[in-house]
């Protein structure tokens, strides 16, 4: 052997095991011992192994049902195994093959194909571990620099974001609080831990289509006019558009929220005043946790609402403005809310 190998020999006879150690040892090869399939599994699970002879007719577990085991093994499956057996009939050599073993030596072997068959098994084990290696290695490298592309566009929607806040300056406290709301009616209706993490991150993003909205409009003290009113609604469509510059998972689920965190339940919402579940999952979401936080937030053109008061007309807006599953989510999530609120206040 050009390397050294560790091989487990598997046979219930202990002279067969001592011969093919003697034989085996003389190449460089380190020999562990098993008297059956249920001692090989319990070696193998403390100890690693390049090649498995494996006997077939072993009594307590034969050797049948140890490949079985250690091929349905992640960690195991990937080691070679010689079946080592006296059968001669073709069906017992289909069930190893169909079990996974890779070869075959019938008793009484020659020396030179015990060595030949061991060395070929090595081989092929050592190939398959230096390019699982090299695969393990260029994944690794692949999911890091994935990782610094995420964060980069992290980054940059986040400066986004803060722009839009410059702004508005009453917005950069109910940005973050709303999202975690939004965060939490994701996790509190199911969704996939990579599905809250997504939201987290797109709902900051609902309102950045207000860079493009006047100031005198965006920080007018008083009531809107019809037009200018108008002109505020618009930032739904400036913000999906602004969004829309690349397609990421991110920026996507943005887009949803941008573009659809105005629109009702009962299709009265705006820009495109569509209904129902037409509207995106996230801009519902995102609909609610949004309402919510601005009725408890003081704006230059009014006190904030008590937490009663907020809880009491999101209700109002159930089946109208807001997706009831969800309002009915929402309500009965109430101590929660007020504990998720209590501790950004405190923070």
């Amino acid at each position: 052997m050009t390397k050294t190998a560790t091989v487990l020999v598997v046979d219930d006879e202990f002279m067969n095991r001592d011969l093919i150690a003697a034989i085996l040892g003389k190449e460089g090869c380190a020999v562990l011992h098993a008297e059956n399939g249920e001692d090989a599994l319990g070696v193998l699970g403390s100890q690693a192994v390049d090649v498995i002879l494996m006997d077939v007719m072993m009594p307590i577990m034969d050797g049948f049902e140890a490949v079985r085991r250690i091929k349905a093994d992640e960690a195991l499956k990937n080691i070679p195994i010689i079946m080592l057996t006296a059968l001669s009939d073709k069906n017992s050599l289909k069930e190893s093959l169909k079990l996974g073993a890779n070869e075959f030596l019938s008793k009484p072997f020659e020396i030179d194909e015990l060595k030949i068959r061991i060395k070929n098994m090595v081989t092929i084990k050592h190939y398959q571990d230096s390019l699982e290696g090299m695969v393990a290695a260029r994944t690794k490298e692949l999911q890091d620099a994935l990782q610094k592309i995420k964060e980069s566009e992290r980054d940059v929607i986040a400066t986004l974001v803060k722009a839009s806040e410059f702004k508005d300056t009453d917005t950069s406290e109910h940005i973050e609080r709303m999202s975690l709301y939004a965060h939490f009616i994701a996790k509190k209706l199911g969704l996939s831990e990579e599905e809250q993490e997504l939201i987290l991150n797109a709902a900051p993003m609902h309102d950045v289509g207000k860079i493009g909205i006047p100031d005198s409009i965006l920080l007018k003290p008083g009531k809107l006019t019809e037009e200018e009113f108008e002109t505020m609604k618009s930032h739904a469509k400036i913000g999906f558009e602004i969004l829309s510059v690349r397609d990421n998972d991110i920026l996507k689920a943005g887009r949803d929220v941008a573009i659809s965190h105005h629109e009702k339940w009962d299709g009265s919402g705006y820009p495109n005043g569509i209904s129902g579940d037409d509207i995106p999952l996230f801009g519902r979401i995102v609909a609610i946790a949004d309402v919510f936080d601005a009725l408890g937030t003081k704006r230059p053109y009014k006190e904030p609402f008590s937490d009663d008061e907020c809880f009491r007309l999101i209700g109002e807006g159930r089946g109208t403005h807001f997706d009831p599953a969800l309002v009915d989510l929402f309500l009965e999530n109430r101590s929660e809310i007020i504990q998720l609120k209590a501790s950004f206040d405190k923070a």
